[in-house]
């Protein structure tokens, strides 16, 4: 049994549309469809959600090589309604008996094997583990816990100047957001950011630290600008932009997106990147040299800064 996800596709069902949504999982099924045995069996689940039921295996290898076919298959890109679309699959697998005597409890498994695919990063597949039920668990409380600190207000915003190398004068600050949980004290971002990501809280944890960061900005003066870090879904989202400048003059205002984001996500992005620079928004975008563009290929999305990786 394969349990399979689709990377990224919530992204383009948000910006494009469902009919987009619905017209890059036809091309996927029939993708996935063209890799598999004729003894196979693909069944859509709902949503972005796929399960495979192959033929009987003797050996965990062959499922692994009907899993890698799955996942090659959607490494080039989509072309729908004009635009280009890249989406990568995540893939749980369980095999039987050793995981299971029964379809419900191979299903179980495989979807457990499926979220641990997804925190080892994504388009892959892992097989399933014992202690993937005790990671499934905790993944469960953050989940939770990330709810009720949005619900309960425990989120805070600490900021980071911005200094002028030329005069070494502060010329803004970065908005950077803080956690700590009533019982288990600070939570570091790259603890609790991955889990927003992953479950979907990141739109409503990011346009909370914008609307925040807003509003302490504007008790600010008036020369001073602010840096907040906003995520490729935020951005697409319609009249997100216009509500913050109705509070913060646009001017002042720098909307940091990373560059593994930007490529992952460019051809959607891009209008939202040019909108923004018409009302005035400064566009930067963070840790480049992560991901893999050139400086050419980069002129076309206009950004006002570059925030380059540590490791470079």
């Amino acid at each position: 049994m394969l349990c399979l996800d689709l990377d990224r596709f919530k992204a383009v069902n948000d910006t494009l549309g469902q009919p987009a949504g619905d017209a890059l999982l036809r091309g996927v099924a029939a993708r996935m469809r063209g890799r598999l045995r004729k003894q196979d069996i693909l069944a859509r689940l709902g949503g972005d959600e796929f399960a495979v039921l192959t033929a009987p295996v003797a050996h965990p290898a062959q499922a692994a090589a009907v899993a890698a076919r799955l996942v090659g298959a959607l490494h080039a890109p989509f072309r729908i309604e004009g635009h280009e679309i890249t989406v990568g699959t995540s893939i749980g697998i369980a095999l039987a008996p050793e995981h299971g005597r029964d379809g419900d409890t191979l299903f179980k498994n495989a979807d457990l094997a499926l979220y641990a695919a997804k925190d080892s990063g994504r388009d892959g597949y892992r097989f399933y583990t014992p202690a993937m039920g005790e990671a499934a668990s905790g993944r469960q409380r953050q989940e939770l816990d990330l709810r009720g600190a949005l619900a309960r207000d425990q989120f805070e915003l600490h900021y980071q100047p911005v200094v002028d190398t030329r005069s070494f004068a502060v010329a803004g600050f970065e908005a950077l957001i803080r956690w700590t949980h009533p019982t288990r004290g600070r939570v570091p971002p790259d603890a609790f950011i991955p889990v927003a990501e992953e479950t979907g809280l990141i739109v409503p944890v990011g346009d909370w630290v914008l609307r925040k960061a807003c509003e302490d900005a504007v008790r600010w003066p008036g020369d001073v600008r602010l840096a907040v870090n906003v995520s490729a879904v935020q951005l697409m989202r319609p009249g997100l932009v216009e509500g913050v400048v109705a509070t913060l003059a646009a001017g002042r205002l720098e909307l940091e997106i990373t560059e593994t984001a930007l490529l992952r996500d460019s051809p959607p992005v891009l209008p939202c990147l040019h909108a923004l620079r018409g009302l005035g928004v400064r566009v930067a975008l963070d840790d480049f040299g992560t991901g893999y563009s050139s400086l050419s290929y980069l002129r076309k999305f206009g950004h006002s800064s570059f925030g380059v990786a540590g490791p470079i």
